[in-house]
């Protein structure tokens, strides 16, 4: 059975619901928190500060470089704030390249993947926020809808002229344009206390993208092979290395276990994923209980009532068990789609023993959890589109 999804028509890209967050602030998202469920945090590795990503389709760059940022922080060197925004640039001017070879013919947001990040860091290095904020004066915050809007609308006008490769200087009108948006990229930053470029600043740290694989799991692929992630924003046709779905949440507890976090692409798009309540479940809606002591009597509500109860996080619930067959279903048919990309960086236990995720989001703090969120190991399960970690974190026998 695929989990009701009540508000289809309403479907919000995980990677811009902060924005209604600014627009309507609490009235539309007032704070709740987890009523039913508590949590014993029993793995809690080392985060820098959660930030906002405001109004734009980045949060696959706030996902990794809040990976990379834990990594340092681990290994106990001093606290690190990554530029996104250098990032966006690097990757719009890439993603304009391959725009054009592809005739315009191609999803032009600024949507991405995981492994875009470490692709980036290998062409141009990184920079930390204090180089390069992409903030002009007086600005505080990130809306890039106009930026998109500009990029693709030059973008397919230069691709259906007459002669559109024989047009001289579009890549600096190009980067002209993210100048008007995101500031001028100085040649050389201003790095602690000298002057150097991203990609010494990126040996410096002893970052090395090598180090870094996306794995998925999808039974319409060999495992243990690679294959082409198929969504939208995967415009680098990055490749993923494909698990069988139990091996894959096993990489997941394991790098855990081991002092590594995980970057998660997925779904936030079902009601059960509740930012305000700081919790995402798979609810068996068919089937929610009696479960865990509930004293809801679930057998005198009929299916609209039972959905009610369970958006209203009062009681633990029955969840779906997850097939690879039921993964595979839910993603051709687009049920579930590639919206948001976060920052796993624990494991936490509910009253009843039962696992959940401790995921680091890019929406502000202004949730129970302080901008964390426990996903249920069922949500994961059938949610997941991509991970991306170090390749170290990896068991043994996968690794050979």
């Amino acid at each position: 059975m695929k989990p009701i999804r009540i508000f289809d028509s309403m479907k919000i890209s995980g990677c811009l619901l902060s924005f209604f967050m600014l627009v309507f602030g609490t009235t539309a998202f007032p704070q709740v928190g987890s009523k039913g469920y508590k949590f014993k945090n029993v793995i809690l590795l080392p985060f820098t500060s959660i930030k906002n990503q405001g109004i734009t389709n980045n949060c696959y760059i706030y996902a990794m470089t809040s990976l990379l940022e834990s990594e340092l922080k681990q290994q106990g060197k001093a606290d690190t704030n990554f530029s996104e925004m250098y990032f966006v640039r690097s990757i719009y001017m890439q993603k304009a390249e391959k725009f054009m070879r592809m005739h315009g013919k191609m999803y032009f947001t600024g949507g991405g993947e995981l492994n875009d990040v470490p692709d980036v860091i290998t062409r141009y290095g990184l920079v930390p926020e204090g180089s390069y904020t992409g903030l002009k004066k007086g600005e505080t915050g990130y809306n890039q809808m106009a930026l998109e809007d500009s990029l693709r609308n030059f973008l397919k006008n230069l691709a259906t002229a007459s002669t559109p490769l024989l047009v001289s200087g579009w890549q600096k009108q190009v980067s002209a344009i993210l100048d008007n948006y995101l500031v001028t990229l100085p040649d050389s930053l201003q790095i602690t206390d000298k002057r150097s470029f991203p990609i010494d600043y990126a040996k410096s740290l002893n970052i090395s993208p090598d180090n870094y694989i996306l794995l998925s799991s999808f039974m319409a692929y060999p495992y243990y092979k690679y294959f082409p992630l198929e969504v939208p924003d995967n415009w680098s046709w990055g490749q993923a290395y494909n698990l069988p779905l139990d091996k894959l949440i096993e990489v997941v507890r394991d790098a855990l276990e081991h002092g590594y976090t995980v970057a998660w692409a997925a779904d936030d798009s079902e009601i059960w994923f509740s930012w305000r309540n700081g919790v995402a479940i798979l609810p068996d809606v068919l089937n929610p209980g009696p479960a865990f002591g509930s004293p809801v009597d679930w057998n005198k509500l009929n299916e609209r009532q039972k959905i009610k109860e369970i958006l209203s996080f009062n009681n633990r619930v029955n969840e779906m068990t997850i097939t690879e067959e039921l993964r595979q279903r839910a993603f051709d048919s687009y049920a579930t789609t590639d919206d948001h990309s976060m920052h796993i960086v624990g494991l936490a236990k509910d009253q009843d023993g039962k696992n959940f995720f401790i995921v680091k989001n890019s929406w502000g703090t202004r949730n129970p959890y302080n901008g964390l969120i426990y996903v249920s190991e069922a949500y994961f399960l059938y949610k997941t589109v991509s991970i991306m970690l170090n390749k170290k974190a990896l068991p043994p026998g996968l690794i050979k």
